[in-house]
C-alpha cells in the first residue's frame, strides 16, 4: 500500500506538443498546485415557467491547466526548468574541466521557446493507500522566481500552464532521483556594480512572455503557448543600511550590474563546485528610502532588468554534472 508520502513528480520534454510521454526526471518537490482548470458557458435564454439555469445551458467549455511547482535549488536537474524559461542553451566543458565531470551551461533568452513543450507527471496518494497518477501534457514554462534568505535552502518557483490532464489509479511507482545536493544561503554571494553586497534576503522572478489562453474556434483546450510580450525580470535584495551608495543610485536612476550566484556546499565532479549564477549587466533601481529606528535600519531595494543595448539582458549560468539540457 502506498503512503500520502508518496508524492512524486517527474517531466520529461514533449517530441509532439500535447501527445504525453513518461517522466525521465525527477524533483523533489517542496509544494506544487498544478490541476485542471474548467471554464463554462451558462445560458442567457429565457424559457416559461424555469427559475434557475436549466441543466443543459450549463456548458463545459474549455479547459487548461495551470499551477506552481516549488523546489529547493538543486545542484543537478535543475538546468531543465532554466531551459524551459529562457529557451536557449549552451553546453560546455571549458578548458581545464573533465569532459566526465563538471559541464557549464549557459541559458539565454531565445525563439526556441516557442518550439519548447513538456509532461508533467504527478504521483498523488489518497488517504486510502491508493495511488493516482496525474498526468499534465503540453506544458510550458511561464516565469520562475528565486528565492534565498538568511537561514534557509535557496529555491525556485515555476509557473506552469498547460494543455490536458488524465489520471488514472496505477500501482505505486519508486522513483529514481538524481545524484543532488540543495543550494543554501551560505553559498549564496549578490555583486551589485562589481561589488560584493551583504544581503539577507533575495528574489528574483523572470518572465518570458509567453501567451497563454491561445484558443481558436473549434477548440476546447488551448494551443501551444508563443513568446508575445516584452520578457521581464524584477527583484528584491535587502540590506542593511551603511551608506548613500545605494539609495543613491535608487534617487538618481543609475543603472548598475548585479549578479546572484549560488554555490554548493561541497564539490562536485573534478574537486570544484557547481552553481548556479545569475547575470543581469543593467538594473533600475525602484525603490526605496531607509526608514527605520530603535534597530538597525535595513533598506529595501526593488530592481527591474533592462536593456543596456549591448549585453545580454538576462543570462543563468548553471555548473552541474548534467551532460545537457
Amino acid at each position: 500500500m502506498a503512503k500520502v508520502g508518496d508524492h512524486i513528480l517527474g517531466v520529461a520534454k514533449e517530441t509532439t506538443f500535447g501527445t504525453a510521454v513518461a517522466p525521465t526526471t525527477r524533483f523533489e518537490v517542496v509544494s506544487e498546485s498544478v490541476k485542471l482548470k474548467k471554464d463554462y458557458i451558462e445560458s442567457k435564454a429565457l424559457k416559461g415557467s424555469r427559475r434557475y439555469l436549466g441543466s443543459a445551458g450549463h456548458i463545459d467549455a474549455k479547459s487548461s491547466v495551470e499551477g506552481d511547482i516549488e523546489i529547493e535549488i538543486p545542484s543537478a536537474g535543475a538546468g531543465f526548468w532554466f531551459r524551459q524559461l529562457m529557451g536557449k542553451v549552451t553546453t560546455t566543458a571549458p578548458a581545464g574541466w573533465s569532459m566526465a565531470d563538471r559541464y557549464k551551461h549557459v541559458f539565454v533568452a531565445d525563439s526556441g521557446l516557442d518550439t519548447s513543450s513538456f509532461t508533467t507527471e504527478i504521483q498523488r496518494v489518497d488517504v486510502a493507500g491508493t495511488a493516482h497518477r496525474f498526468v499534465y501534457a503540453g506544458c510550458g514554462v511561464t516565469d520562475v522566481e528565486l528565492n534565498c534568505k538568511v537561514g534557509e535552502v535557496a529555491t525556485m518557483k515555476m509557473a506552469v500552464y498547460g494543455k490536458s490532464e488524465t489520471v488514472t489509479a496505477a500501482a505505486a511507482q519508486t522513483a529514481t532521483y538524481p545524484s543532488s545536493t540543495p543550494l543554501i544561503f551560505a553559498g549564496a554571494a549578490i555583486t551589485v556594480a562589481g561589488s560584493s553586497v551583504a544581503v539577507n534576503d533575495f528574489s528574483l522572478k523572470i518572465e518570458n512572455g509567453r501567451k497563454k489562453d491561445r484558443y481558436f474556434l473549434g477548440d476546447t483546450t488551448p494551443n501551444k503557448m508563443i513568446e508575445a510580450e516584452m520578457r521581464n525580470a524584477e527583484g528584491k535584495i535587502n540590506v542593511e543600511w551603511t551608506a548613500l551608495t545605494q539609495y543613491n543610485r535608487f534617487v538618481n536612476h543609475t543603472s548598475v550590474a548585479l549578479t546572484a550566484k549560488f554555490e554548493t556546499q561541497s564539490t562536485i565532479g573534478d574537486s570544484a563546485k557547481g552553481y548556479v549564477l545569475v547575470t543581469i549587466p543593467a538594473v533600475i533601481f525602484t525603490g526605496e528610502t531607509p526608514v527605520g529606528g530603535g534597530d538597525i535600519i535595513e533598506q529595501s531595494l526593488d530592481f527591474k532588468a533592462v536593456d543596456n543595448g549591448t549585453d545580454e539582458p538576462v543570462t543563468i549560468e548553471y555548473v552541474s554534472l548534467d551532460t545537457a539540457f
